[in-house]
């Protein structure tokens, strides 16, 4: 059986998250977006109090588990597949 790659696990992971919190952060922070199109732009901490609430923490932190996981089986299953391939 071959080894599992756990640094592209975990890179894979870390853009999946990455990507999730750009997500999370624009949708939250909309209106602050569109008020500063218009020239009136909010404080920092304005920005960061609406963008990371408790709640998203939470959901960011249960989902980077299953994104971990998730990639994880793919690549168990990719590595039998090829041990299997190589036994032939």
């Amino acid at each position: 059986m071959e080894k599992i790659n756990y640094t592209k696990v975990i890179c894979v992971t870390l853009m999946k998250i990455g990507l999730m919190v750009l997500v999370f952060f624009t949708l939250n922070n909309w209106p602050n977006i569109k008020q500063s199109f218009g020239g009136e732009v909010p404080q920092f901490h304005v920005w960061l109090d609406h963008g990371f609430t408790l709640s998203n923490l939470i959901l960011i932190c249960l989902l980077s588990v299953v994104f971990f996981f998730n990639t994880y089986k793919k690549h168990k299953e990719l590595a039998e597949k090829r041990a299997n391939y190589t036994e032939l």
